[in-house]
């Protein structure tokens, strides 16, 4: 984890090992933003080589379909 702020709503972690191939840089970043009467979760990244990308991208967007799907049906 490189940063967790409640008041900005962003947390921001990096991966350095246990990818299929040497990873060489990576940052991931979830903002969550107000959004009319809820909130939208924004992911990013900067990730190299580019090529493991998708592999972080499917993995957080399941992540993310999870926590909407939590929520969801909590009133």
């Amino acid at each position: 984890m490189v940063t967790k702020d409640d008041t900005l709503r962003r947390f921001q972690n990096r991966f350095v090992e246990g990818m299929p191939q040497p990873i060489d840089f990576h940052l991931g970043t979830i903002d969550v933003l107000p959004d009319a009467d809820g909130s939208r979760v924004v992911y990013s990244q900067e990730i190299l080589p580019e090529a493991l990308a998708p592999i972080v991208e499917r993995a957080v967007s399941e992540g993310i379909a999870g926590i909407a799907r939590y929520f969801a049906v909590r009133p």
